[in-house]
């Protein structure tokens, strides 16, 4: 299946107000301030506070970040890191316009995702890929000729028309992966932050999963059994 990730988020933010949810952007958490080793307030980037008794860390590849500006231990992080993962963007060529599905190249290691009319969009799917971290707030800027060359030669071996295509752009995007690529999803008073709860380390399949985890989410810090995350311990 597809869908876009832009829509998508907009929609989950427009029903979040119809039910009463208040969504700050532009701003950040700067750090978690504890009293008695629970959460009190959060701390934003401008320097105001939101007071509060639980929070849910839905932080990506900033979670350590953020830990560590809150006092925690450099042994108590989470085992999540930062990976970029290149994609680089092609016009293709008239003969190969349209509707086209997407494809997963296991054989050669990579995916290929039609935009629209005239793009496609394609990446890595190779695991040695994630061997690689990076500093979230340093990425790399620009994905490298030679990737671009090399992957270019793997799409043609695959779409054949492709070789007429045009490159386009390219980009790179980070995943917050965990050692065994499933997320963290648990209360984290273990390492000193009391009503503090995690979401993170999704390792890019997040997305497909997000409804599942925000009930997860909202059974847990309500005190329930979820059935959910309880079949996924059992893993």
């Amino acid at each position: 299946g597809y869908a876009d990730p832009v829509a998508t988020a907009g929609a989950y933010a427009s029903k979040a107000r119809e039910l009463g949810a208040e969504i700050i952007l532009r701003n950040g958490v700067e750090k978690l301030e504890l009293e008695g080793g629970k959460i009190s307030k959060l701390a934003l980037k401008d320097g105001s506070k939101i007071k509060c008794d639980k929070a849910i860390l839905c932080t990506n590849v900033w979670t350590n970040h953020l830990l560590e500006r809150s006092g925690v231990p450099e042994e108590s992080l989470l085992p999540v890191r930062a990976v970029p993962h290149p994609v680089v963007v092609y016009r293709r060529p008239p003969r190969y316009q349209g509707k086209k599905i997407i494809v997963s190249d296991y054989f050669n290691k990579a995916y290929f995702k039609p935009e629209g009319q005239s793009l496609l969009f394609g990446g890595s799917i190779d695991a040695s890929i994630d061997n690689q971290t990076v500093d979230p707030d340093n990425p790399p800027g620009d994905v490298p000729f030679e990737y671009v060359s090399s992957y270019s030669e793997t799409i043609a071996k695959r779409i054949p028309a492709m070789n007429d295509a045009e490159f386009h752009s390219s980009y790179i995007g980070m995943y917050d992966i965990t050692p065994d690529e499933h997320p963290i999803i648990d209360d984290l008073s273990t390492i000193g932050l009391g009503g503090v709860y995690s979401c993170v380390g999704l390792s890019g399949h997040g997305f497909k999963l997000c409804p599942a985890f925000g009930v997860i989410n909202t059974e847990m810090i309500q005190g329930k059994d979820s059935a959910d995350l309880t079949f996924d311990r059992s893993h």
